[in-house]
């Protein structure tokens, strides 16, 4: 550390005088020198900080660039400058290099292979910083800035032009390939002053702001390329790296100059090739040296002026995109798989055979070449671009790649990540890229059109669709949900039913199943249950289950991560083919990685996501692993989070401007989705087959099942647990209903109708190996419902503004709500939500009860909620669902007796007006407390 310090004092010091006045300063033009405007100032601190300073080195002369470029050329050029010194002062450039980033890693090479020239190129990036503008830099400089070409680089070159072949072809044109500037330490006219040349490709190429505007609107994976990020900052800084004055070079920095490299490809062609451009400047950061710089290869990198400029317009695009790194192309050692290129120019796989070393591909280098210099300037020189004496050198011959062991292990397995996202069985990414999975909570009869436009998304983009009725199957056929799902199968796509899992009631809010129930083994049966329910009544349509309220933490012995594996092996063995999600909403421990096919780690909003992500302690071998939801994303930041989210393993995302109470009634406008279909490579989740079963299923094991209790709609059983069981399977009148794992010995069997007797149970016992015994048949009567029904028991206590509600509710609903109505005007004007009484009169009327208010919850919150619909009495239109929260009206649960306790202060809410429903499960049940009213439209 102490020599870091001091040779980062020395080289702020070697350009402590300021250099003379060239004899031919300013010029005709105005010099220019970098002012930083806006939030561009730095905080001036200390006392050393002077208003004379000349705050860094001078642009002049300007030969003939307006004359041969337009009247915008030098305010081009002056611009450039500008955004070379944002770039070169971006965050981990010109101090402070986090040697283990991936972005460091790629250009500046492996942390043991540069680690002697650290501080040299260190230096040279602050140097470079600093020499273009500094508070604390008293002392002038100058750059002669030309467009007159004094070397015959880049227009009018002449028939024996060096740069072209030798002797020229007849007949044949000459290369295209020229410069897009030259730099010299010694101006032709003005000995001793530094000099730059812009040549025409350099005024081709867009600014720094239009090109990370240009590069963040490519389609995935495009927006990945750090090519589409090129821009004429990138060129200036590479032409200040040249010079003498701002690389503090050659003493006691080295001078920086354009390195030749040799890359054989093929098995036997090579081709000699200067290090320009994201791929060839990979490649040398990726060699093991050779020579005397075997094994260092930052003594190399330290020299290549492309090398430092591509790490900084690396840094600078993920301080403007997220801190997503911008990381193709790929290039890497060799990778299990075969030798494709999945996206031309973005996987380049260097192969070893015998003391051969090669880039795996059959078609010319000139394809990677193309790619590495898009047409929009990106025509990179026949010959250097640096001017200086002695910056010919010898090309290096590319012979080997540092080992993975060289490289941090996050690093090893992003590269894998990415990898794995372009790699497919027909090279086309199809399979493993980036997808959106839509947790798609939308009514199909209130808002159809929602879904026809995601039947019409390319199934490749939105691949995961999610159906949840009533958080959950219910128990009958629901005829708009039945229309989706088979329309969204019918398109490719998977729809997934919901399941709730509850955090299998261990959690802080200690959620309960439908039945009242906190105890693990009754999570199971419900869960199990309710995966077959979905199966039962939308069939193959149905594409798998998305578990909700998964619980994140292995559990001692691993208890909760197994019973979920137990309950994905059984949906997908009752199940072939279902896809199966887990959504815990956080972050999970590595024991869940194989309990699901995806597990949903992140569900919060895009400041969360931007600002205080936490991420798993591990990484997916295939991001297909991991999903990620996103709300209340500015459509012009969703490219940004989808690549944010790729760069995190997620490789299913769901991005929307929905926010909070719920982020999943609505779909985004049709030029938001596009943006997200847009940001995505596109892909198939993927499903993995369940595990093989280990043993058999032994009737007469147990011996001691019993029917320990039940109700209206259920059954318990209970048992002991059997010696070297692997897990337990129920069956009902001869159809299995669930299979649990050893550690739990009782199942409560639910969904079955009151009043019925003589039901058949049986508990088999999965044994690695046994003979068995005979079967052994419970038999099991559910109780009947009383005369009044489901819901019974209904009342109401006042005391004060606090009025206290309480039902029996004899059945387990999906939903339990309360409403409350308010003193209606004459009939014919009522206004709220309309709750129809079932059937109608002896007279043939049909009556309706008007409600205003809604409690909806459960023991850990309950909402208390007012109507904000536009439904009158005499409207002809539905009624629309629209509650605005207002407050909280605690709710309990204590066997069948439901308490609410609601505060009336503020409100307009008459006691005794008042509906308990019962909703999901069993059949609508509306117990009408109030006045009921009819008008003949209704």
């Amino acid at each position: 550390m102490v020599l870091v310090t001091a040779l980062t004092t020395f080289f702020l010091l070697q350009r402590s005088t300021s250099a003379a006045q060239p004899p031919d300063f300013p010029g005709t033009e105005t010099p220019y020198q970098v002012t930083p405007t806006g939030t561009d100032v730095p905080a001036a601190t200390g006392t050393d900080v002077a208003p004379a300073n000349k705050l860094g080195t001078l642009l002049y002369a300007y030969v003939d660039c307006n004359k041969n470029f337009g009247s915008k050329a030098k305010s081009k050029i002056d611009g450039a400058y500008y955004d070379a010194w944002l770039t070169s002062n971006t965050a981990g450039v010109a101090s402070n290099i986090d040697w283990n980033n991936a972005a460091a890693l790629e250009f500046l090479g492996a942390p043991g292979l540069n680690k002697a020239q650290q501080p040299q190129i260190q230096a040279v990036l602050a140097n470079t910083a600093t020499v273009i503008y500094s508070l604390k830099n008293p002392f002038q400089h100058y750059i002669k800035v030309r467009c007159d070409d004094p070397k015959k680089k880049c227009q009018n070159r002449p028939d024996d032009d060096p740069c072209q072949p030798n002797p020229p072809i007849p007949g044949a044109p000459k290369p295209s390939s020229m410069p897009l500037a030259y730099s010299t330490n010694s101006d032709p006219d003005a000995p001793g002053t530094p000099m730059i040349n812009f040549c025409a490709g350099f005024f081709a190429r867009r600014s720094l702001a239009d090109a990370i505007t240009y590069g963040k609107a490519q389609n995935s994976p495009n927006n990945l390329r750090l090519a589409n990020y090129e821009n004429r900052a990138l060129t200036f800084l590479h032409e200040l790296f040249h010079l003498d004055l701002a690389a503090d070079s050659p003493s006691p920095n080295p001078s920086v100059e354009d390195l030749q490299i040799d890359i054989k490809y093929g098995e036997s062609s090579t081709r000699s090739t200067p290090a320009y451009g994201p791929f060839a400047t990979k490649v040398l950061a990726r060699w093991q040296g050779g020579g005397a710089g075997v094994g260092s290869v930052g003594y190399y990198v330290q020299r290549n002026a492309d090398n430092l400029a591509y790490y900084a317009l690396a840094k600078y695009v993920m301080s403007k995109n997220g801190n997503v790194y911008p990381h193709l192309p790929i290039v890497t050692r060799e990778i299990d798989g075969p030798p494709y290129l999945p996206y031309p120019g973005s996987l380049a796989v260097f192969v070893t055979e015998g003391s051969n070393f090669f880039l795996n591909i059959t078609n010319d280098l000139e394809t990677w070449e193309t790619d590495w210099a898009p047409t929009l300037g990106g025509d990179y020189p026949g010959c250097s671009d640096n001017e200086n004496d002695g910056a010919a050198s010898e090309a290096l011959t590319i012979n080997g790649f540092a080992p993975a062991s060289a490289y941090p292990d996050d690093y090893n397995s992003q590269v894998s990540t990415w990898i794995t996202a372009l790699g497919s069985t027909d090279g086309s990414g199809a399979d493993a890229g980036q997808q959106i999975a839509l947790a798609s909570y939308i009514n199909p009869l209130g808002d159809p059109a929602s879904w026809q436009r995601l039947f019409a998304y390319d199934s490749n983009k939105v691949s995961v669709l999610v159906a949840n009725v009533l958080n959950g199957p219910d128990y009958v056929v629901d005829e708009g949900w039945k229309s989706v799902i088979d329309q969204a199968a019918g398109q490719g796509k998977k729809i997934l039913g919901y399941v709730r899992t509850g955090y299998l009631g261990v959690s802080q809010q200690q959620f309960t199943t439908r039945l009242g129930s906190h105890n693990l083994a009754d999570w199971a049966s419900q869960i199990e249950q309710d995966v077959d329910k979905w199966f039962e009544l939308y069939g193959a349509s149905l594409g798998g289950i998305f578990f909700d309220e998964g619980w994140p933490e292995c559990g001692a012995n691993n208890i909760y991560a197994d019973l979920y594996a137990y309950i994905n092996n059984y949906t997908k063995r009752k199940h072939p083919g279902a896809y199966t999600v887990l959504n815990p909403g956080s972050p999970i421990a590595q024991c869940f990685e194989n309990t699901m096919d995806t597990l949903l780690t992140f569900e919060s909003s895009y400041e969360t996501y931007t600002s205080s992500y936490v991420a798993n302690d591990w990484t997916p071998t295939d991001p297909r692993k991991i999903w990620h939801i996103i709300y209340r994303v500015p459509q012009d930041q969703v490219a940004n989070v989808a690549a944010l989210a790729w760069s995190r393993h997620a490789g299913l995302v769901e991005i929307t401007d929905d926010d909070q109470p719920n982020p999943y009634d609505t779909l985004p406008s049709e030029a938001y989705m596009q943006a997200a279909i847009g940001a995505v490579t596109g892909g198939k989740p993927r499903i993995d087959d369940p595990d093989e079963v280990a043993g058999s299923y032994v009737a007469g094991l147990p011996t001691n099942a019993v029917v320990s209790s039940s109700d209206y709609t259920s059954v318990t059983l209970t048992w002991s647990s059997v010696e070297n069981a692997l897990g337990y399977a129920v069956y009902k009148n001869g159809a299995q209903v669930l299979e649990l794992p050893a550690s739990i010995t009782r199942a409560t069997i639910g969904m079955l109708d009151p009043g019925t007797s003589g039901i058949a149970f049986e508990v088999q016992t999965i044994l690695a190996s046994s003979s068995g015994g005979s079967s052994q048949s419970i038999l099991a009567s559910t109780k009947s419902l009383p005369p009044n029904g489901t819901i019974t028991n209904v009342g109401f206590t006042k005391n004060g503004n606090t009025v206290t509600y309480t039902a029996d509710v004899l059945v387990p609903y999906a939903f339990v709500r309360l409403f409350i109505g308010i003193a209606q005007p004459d009939i014919g004007i009522g206004r709220g939500w309309p709750i129809q009484s079932p059937g109608v009169d002896a007279q043939g009327t049909a009556w309706h009860e008007i409600v205003n208010y809604l409690v909806e919850g459960n023991d850990f919150y309950s909402g208390f909620y007012k109507y904000s619909g536009a439904w009158y009495e005499t409207s002809k239109d539905n009624a629309d669902w629209s509650w605005s929260s207002i407050g909280t009206a605690p709710q309990s649960q204590s066997g069948y007796t439901y308490t609410w306790t609601v505060p009336f202060a503020g409100t307009d809410a008459i006691a005794s007006e008042y509906v308990i429903q019962g909703q999901g499960y069993a059949p609508v049940k509306n117990v009408f407390m109030g006045t009921l009213r009819f008008y003949s439209i209704v």
